[in-house]
């Protein structure tokens, strides 16, 4: 009888940590209470620096939310599948008196705006944006590169990321809003 007891309590501890292991992760993503995307972003002009002036958010149709965070980083809470819209804008006045080109002079801020689409409401996404401006031949570009890591975990075991590169012609800047799809 004692041993029946030892073996049913065995039988119960490997079960109940059999299904914890399979249940763990997804439950964990799903109830998730800290922030699911976290930006790190950079802009740089010619190798400089240039400050975003504004850091935004909005998901699917709602209302922009303004960001007041730690420049070059920002967090949004996420948690909901459908399409996130972020944006940095560029302060065209500093562009203009780090280049003195008078292609910025007059000209409207810059708005990259990043189209996400999360797949799945419990997805917590690192998203790295790095935005080079430079002069070619006399003609201004806007190359951005985002990097971005899904929770998901490949064959290797580590963290799924990919990337995406675009470079855009910046030829009339009166049409500030630059799109990038993720």
């Amino acid at each position: 009888m004692q041993k029946i007891k030892i073996f049913i309590i065995a039988l119960l501890v490997a079960v109940v940590s059999f299904v914890f292991m399979l249940t763990a992760v997804p439950i964990y993503h799903r109830i998730y209470p800290f922030s699911r995307f976290t930006i790190n972003y950079s802009i740089m002009l010619n190798g400089e620096n240039v400050e975003c002036s504004e850091q935004y958010y909005y998901f699917e149709e709602d209302e922009k939310t303004v960001l007041d965070n730690d420049k070059g980083k920002f967090k949004i809470k996420g948690g909901d599948y459908g399409i996130y819209n972020f944006g940095l804008v560029a302060d065209n006045e500093e562009m203009y008196n780090k280049t003195n080109d008078e292609y910025f002079m007059g000209a409207d801020d810059l708005d990259f705006k990043f189209v996400f689409f999360n797949t799945n409401s419990w997805h917590i996404a690192d998203i790295d944006v790095d935005i080079q401006i430079k002069e070619t031949d006399g003609e201004w570009y806007a190359i951005c590169y985002v990097e971005y890591t899904y929770p998901h975990i490949d064959e290797t075991g580590k963290r799924v990321t990919e990337s995406t590169e675009e470079k855009i012609k910046l030829d009339n800047l009166k049409e500030t809003e630059i799109h990038f799809e993720i």
